[in-house]
Formats: C-alpha cells, structure tokens, sequence
C-alpha cells in the first residue's frame, strides 16, 4: 500500500492541551510529501540541521537532501508524510521497510530516516501525529520493529522517542580516518 496525494487521517492525540494546542491539533493533517513541497520543506530541514550541532552534515546538504528526496518519491517502500496545520508545514517525516541483518530477526524492518518538527509547532502532537502516520503504515506492511537512530545528547529527541516506547538497542560509533 503506498500512500499518494490523498490526506491521511489524522491519528488521535490523548493528553490534556492548552487551547492553543487543541486548535493546532484539530487543525493538522498528513499528506504525502511530493515534489511541489520543495519550499515548505526547506525551513523545516534548515531548522533540523542547526538544532544537531554534533552531526557532520554536508556543506551542500540541501541539494543533497532534494536529490535524495526525488529518488524516495518514487519508492513504494517508503513512506513520506508532510504534516500542515492551517495550510503551513509544521513537520515532516520519512520512513522505509528495510532488510534486517541476515542474523537478525525479523527479517524485515521498519525504519524511521527522519521526523521534523518545526521548532515553534513542537511540543503540540505534530511528531506524535507523523510517528502515528508512520506507525499505521508499518503495520499495514506487516513490519512488527521498528529502528532509528537519535543523536546522542539531544535529550529532547531522546525523550519524545522514549515516551513513544523506543528503547536504546544498539550504541552506533564512528571514528574520521582523514588526517
């Protein structure tokens, strides 16, 4: 199943909200991403990239990111959801079926490459409502895990993934070979 143009339901969001946060969540929607996204888009990532100071980003990382994202478009394993709330893109998020490791069940799995939340609409359901997007998805493809990666030190991500029910599963390290 790979979701188009259409929008899609808006998953439910159980907590209690200020007024303000009511409005924004009635209010919001999921569609999928397509190429005419291309400005809405470019704030949110701009505003992804200067909030994880620890990531070595390239400096072209637009370009590369619009390349990328017009290869994905086409996938029919992979998902893209554009969150908006009064016609404004508050959020984004990209997720695929990938191959397990061949050790490792279950053989296929869900991963989640991005979730974007502009910085003045977090902390209202946008990225509870993209993961719930997400979510669906996965288990209308039969995935049963799902994996990302957080940043190390970026306790708010760390925190929103947690309380979703994510839990620290392998440590990814790194080391630069150039001199």
């Amino acid at each position: 199943m790979r979701l188009r143009k259409q929008d899609l339901p808006l998953p439910q969001v159980s907590g209690s909200f200020d007024d303000s946060r009511e409005i924004l969540l009635t209010s919001m929607k999921l569609r999928a991403i397509s190429e005419c996204d291309e400005d809405a888009l470019h704030p949110l990532l701009e505003d992804f990239v200067s909030s994880h100071g620890t990531l070595p980003f390239r400096p072209d990382y637009w370009t590369s990111f619009k390349i990328w994202m017009k290869d994905i478009l086409s996938t029919d394993e992979v998902l893209t959801l554009l969150a908006e709330s009064n016609g404004k893109a508050v959020g984004f998020a990209v997720a695929s079926v990938q191959q397990n490791g061949p050790l490792l069940t279950p053989d296929r799995i869900g991963y989640v490459s991005l979730v974007v939340v502009g910085s003045r609409s977090r902390r209202n359901g946008v990225g509870r409502g993209l993961w719930n997007g997400i979510r669906e998805w996965f288990v209308s493809k039969g995935i049963t895990e799902v994996q990302l990666y957080t940043e190390f030190g970026n306790e708010d991500s760390s925190a929103f993934w947690g309380h979703l029910g994510f839990v620290p599963y392998l440590d990814r390290r790194r080391i630069s070979l150039r001199k």
